[in-house]
């Protein structure tokens, strides 16, 4: 598996509204659905034979250069008046207040990421073209990541887990960190029991307020093992709970969510292309959902 450079980059943002996806998917197994193999919580079934590889360094700069539109177009994009203060803008949330969080990953080319974030506030009528900038308070120590899972709790603060990279080598760290705007100070997080690794894992914050983690892998470093593990976080108290990935066909690494409509979260099977798979909450299982569109690649790096 090679690695693949999933930095964000700021071209200008003139509005920050998260987009979501309505997607209409079926809850019935499409037909060329393979049936399900029993499997320890937390592991992948005994027939999916997958190891995740560790990345070969850092990812090489691409060399392609942003797609600005056919000649004589304008771009829908409208510059900052007031750049960022930072080299390379990454990870960008948006919290309750209508301030922008956005984490400082500088050139991950030569420098995995830092433990800086900063704070674009909009000016008093809400635009960010006028918006300032300021710098809020840096991660705990020895805690830099980059390609980790994040949200914004409920109550307005801010949840970094895990990272492919700290500070800058490939560990898949499992350490964890939770932001508080109001004293703007940092508390870390310890990871779900049992867990030597989180890495580059998905997360989402679901229908009730809970926080829900996926592992990308477990002893990633040592003997890489495929995982399919998934943790809720009860924010007021804390307190991790691993739950069995009742139903889970392939392995977490490198696969998104994305919250539903229905409360459900949709996972793409980037290990058993052309498959979908949907979380439902209430009963903490997995079950197929309908085939994704042809252009679907996989699996990671091939």
């Amino acid at each position: 598996m090679t690695v693949r450079r999933r930095s964000a980059v700021l071209a200008g943002m003139a509005l920050f509204v998260p987009a979501l996806a309505g997607l209409a998917l079926a809850s019935t197994p499409a037909a060329s659905a393979r049936p399900l193999a029993a499997a320890p919580a937390g592991h992948a079934s005994a027939r999916t034979a997958l190891r995740p590889s560790p990345p070969l360094g850092l990812p090489k700069p691409s060399g392609v250069q942003p797609f600005r539109g056919p000649a004589g177009t304008v771009s829908p994009w409208t510059p900052l008046k007031n750049p960022p203060p930072f080299r390379t803008p990454g990870t960008m949330l948006l919290e309750s207040d209508g301030t922008v969080l956005v984490h400082d990953e500088p050139d991950n080319n030569k420098l995995a990421a830092t433990s800086a974030w900063y704070k674009l506030t909009p000016d008093s009528k809400g635009s960010y073209i006028d918006g300032r900038w300021s710098k809020i308070a840096s991660m705990p120590n020895n805690y830099a990541p980059l390609y980790f899972a994040s949200a914004i709790l409920p109550d307005g603060r801010m949840i970094v887990e895990g990272g492919e990279y700290n500070v800058n080598p490939a560990v898949w760290t499992n350490k964890g960190a939770i932001y508080d705007p109001v004293t703007n100070t940092w508390a870390s997080v310890a990871p779900p029991r049992g867990w030597t690794n989180i890495g580059d894992a998905a997360s989402e914050v679901l229908p009730n307020g809970t926080f829900m983690l996926q592992q990308a892998c477990q002893t990633c470093l040592t003997n890489p093992e495929a995982s399919i593990a998934d943790a809720l976080l009860n924010a007021k108290t804390m307190k991790w709970t691993v739950i069995p990935a009742i139903g889970k066909e392939d392995p977490n690494d490198e696969e998104g969510w994305t919250l539903e409509p229905s409360g459900q979260l949709l996972t793409v099977e980037v290990w058993a292309l052309p498959q979908a798979q949907l979380f439902n909450p209430s009963t903490e299982s997995w079950s197929f959902a309908s085939r994704p569109g042809p252009r679907a690649r996989g699996p990671p790096g091939r």
